[in-house]
């Protein structure tokens, strides 16, 4: 018998209080770069990028 587990959307965070949120917001540069492989300017950079694609 196979069982499965889920996550509910009620456990989930609220999108500003993610730990990306918090990383991005307050994170100092040298966690960032280790998390993402970007400085914050190469992060910038590439979102001007793509933000057309994702605007609301």
């Amino acid at each position: 018998m196979r069982s499965r587990h889920y996550l509910t959307a009620d456990c989930l965070d609220a999108p500003c209080e993610s730990a990306w949120m918090s990383l991005y917001l307050s994170g100092s540069d040298k966690n960032f770069l280790n998390v993402t492989g970007l400085t914050r300017a190469s992060f910038h950079q590439l979102l001007s990028r793509f933000a057309g694609f994702y605007a609301t």
